[in-house]
């Protein structure tokens, strides 16, 4: 299942499916152009709920398709499980010039993007 929903001057996105990398893709590429639609330069991605391993070659090849498909001036955020978090995506991105950082909570991705918590929840 996924979710995908301008809110305002910002995208979110929260996903809740077992990884496929080919699917994964796809809404990074889905995400941007919502972004672009909407002049949205903000990005929520909660992938928590994402069962399975990410490998580091496809966190590598994510990160390129990110840059790809995202503007070099939004600011895109991942709430992610912090097992699962190892700072290789986000190094990747961040040193080829895009503004994103990676969280345990969605607080704080919020807090750094400066929207309320609250504006997030779907319901």
């Amino acid at each position: 299942m996924s979710l995908l929903v301008c809110k305002g001057d910002f995208v979110y996105g929260e996903f809740t499916e077992q990884y496929d990398f080919t699917r994964t893709q796809e809404y990074i590429k889905e995400s941007a152009d919502l972004c672009f639609r909407n002049h949205c330069n903000k990005a929520i991605m909660d992938i928590r709920g994402v069962t399975g391993k990410i490998s580091i070659w496809d966190r590598f090849k994510l990160a390129q398709a990110s840059l790809h498909h995202f503007s070099r001036n939004l600011h895109l955020v991942v709430v992610y499980r912090e097992e699962e978090i190892n700072g290789f995506f986000e190094d990747v991105v961040v040193n080829r010039g895009g503004n994103f950082r990676i969280f345990t909570e969605l607080k704080t991705a919020c807090d750094w993007l400066g929207i309320d918590e609250s504006a997030v929840v779907v319901k």
